[in-house]
């Protein structure tokens, strides 16, 4: 495809897209024994590519028979943290024309449309719950097993509901609205001819987003949890929201028990509750019929571990969680550490799956500021001018009564004065009258007593 424009190639993969997508659909019905003969090939096949291109892996491998290897045997190889992937980037990833140098670069040049490096490669880009910043390549059909496993469930639902689905489905995403974010970009990539996807971010005033909505007509709605709960009580009540999706996706923030059954009370569907990181891709969705999320054991080896790293039984929540995508081969995450705390349940599923659930992650749903009737911001308006630079390591973004102060922990130097009025700009777009904004650059940010970073602390509610 190397003489063919991005928008040529964009459609060879959307054609291809569709086989793609059943292949996974199918797989949802696959027994235990089979999902594990898959891992364990699948988890092989990543150990010797690592080791064969990875020299960083390669160290971490050393002495290990990797034919033999299965998940039982995962605590061979010690974890891997943000930290280790941020520093030894260049060691860890597998094709050799990367560096993170140049990714950063690529990032910098296309912030907003997606664009594939080298015809080939995407480059994400997230804080992640930590707070600290970490950079993702992944090729195209890497792109389609994040997509495929974060929407098999939901389409599924479409079809046993009777919907004609075999033209594809016509998808909106609420977030970031970023190039550097799979949520964002996957619809658009694979957006089937006459359908196309709509990519929205909520830092937009309402009364715009509610009109593109109104506009296009999505079949599947995604978004943050905390960007639809936004949604169906602003743009239903204010601003005349008048779609009715078939299936309606929440994503990257917990979906809270009362922000689904909104959801389900405006669009007469169950929201679907997909557990997605940029990190680590697809790794669960819930099914709609019973409580908490699957697991993707055919993508990912999700271990909920305590906090001596020992897996946990079920009934019992982790004190951290290691994953190892099998299908990012690009930039491989073994044992890949996760803060998120989760909770297997043992007890067999209505829908009668044999993917292991977990209780719904509680991870942090971020603080969304509210500054009285002017105006509802959503965290990502900070977030998007922030993760822009990526000498900003850390961040806490602190409400104030006419705007914010933020603390930022560097890596090199970054223009204050210019970040504070980006930001300033953004509360203007959404609504704030006269924001204020002080940055200031601090050696260290104080964490909670879980070692967690709360990125974004609004101010008390007011009675």
């Amino acid at each position: 495809m190397a003489e063919l424009d991005f928008a040529s190639r964009r459609l060879i993969h959307a054609a291809a897209y569709p086989a793609a997508l059943k292949a996974s659909l199918d797989r949802l019905g696959w027994d235990a024994a089979r999902l594990r003969r898959q891992r364990t090939e699948a988890l092989q096949a990543l150990l010797r590519r690592a080791r064969e291109r990875s020299p960083w892996h390669a160290r971490r491998l050393r002495g290990i028979d990797l034919a033999s290897m299965t998940e039982d045997d995962l605590g061979r190889i010690p974890p891997m943290t943000k930290r280790d992937l941020m520093e030894h980037w260049d060691e860890i990833v597998t094709d050799p024309r990367l560096s993170l140098a140049r990714c950063e670069g690529f990032l910098a040049d296309h912030p907003d449309e997606p664009r594939d490096l080298d015809e080939r490669y995407f480059v994400l880009a997230s804080g992640g719950s930590s707070g600290t910043r970490g950079v993702f390549a992944l090729d195209w059909d890497e792109m389609a097993v994040v997509c495929t496993g974060a929407q098999r469930r939901p389409v599924r639902a479409v079809l046993a509901a009777g919907h004609d689905a075999a033209g594809g489905l016509r998808v909106a995403s609420l977030g970031s609205g970023s190039a550097t974010h799979a949520a964002a970009v996957g619809p658009r990539l694979f957006a089937p001819p006459g359908k196309g996807a709509l990519a929205l971010a909520v830092d937009r005033p309402m009364g715009e987003i509610v009109e593109r909505l109104n506009a296009h007509q999505p079949e599947v709605l995604v978004g943050y949890a905390s960007a639809l709960h936004l949604l169906i009580v602003e743009g239903c009540e204010r601003h005349r929201l008048r779609i009715a999706p078939l299936a309606v996706i929440a994503t990257s923030d917990p979906l809270l028990p009362e922000i689904a059954r909104a959801l389900e009370r405006t669009f007469g569907v169950v929201p679907f509750n997909v557990y997605a990181t940029c990190d680590a891709g697809a790794l669960g969705a819930s099914c709609g019929q019973g409580r908490g999320i699957h697991l993707n054991d055919d993508l990912a080896i999700v271990e909920p571990v305590d906090g001596a790293g020992r897996p946990i039984a079920a009934g019992e929540t982790s004190s951290t969680t290691y994953v190892t995508p099998l299908c990012q081969p690009t930039l491989p995450l073994l044992r890949y550490e996760l803060t998120d705390q989760l909770a297997p349940i043992a007890e067999p599923c209505a829908c009668g799956a044999a993917f292991r659930r977990v209780a719904d992650p509680a991870g942090r749903l971020d603080d969304v500021f509210s500054y009285g009737p002017e105006a509802t911001v959503h965290p990502i308006t900070f977030a998007r001018p922030l993760r822009a630079r990526p000498e900003v390591l850390e961040f806490q973004v602190r409400q104030t009564s006419d705007g914010a102060a933020i603390d930022v922990r560097c890596t090199a130097r970054v223009d204050l004065e210019r970040l504070r009025a980006d930001v300033e700009e953004a509360l203007a777009r959404a609504g704030l009258a006269l924001p204020r904004v002080v940055v200031r650059e601090v050696p260290a940010i104080a964490r909670t007593g879980a070692g967690k970073l709360k990125r974004f602390v609004a101010l008390p509610s007011r009675p």
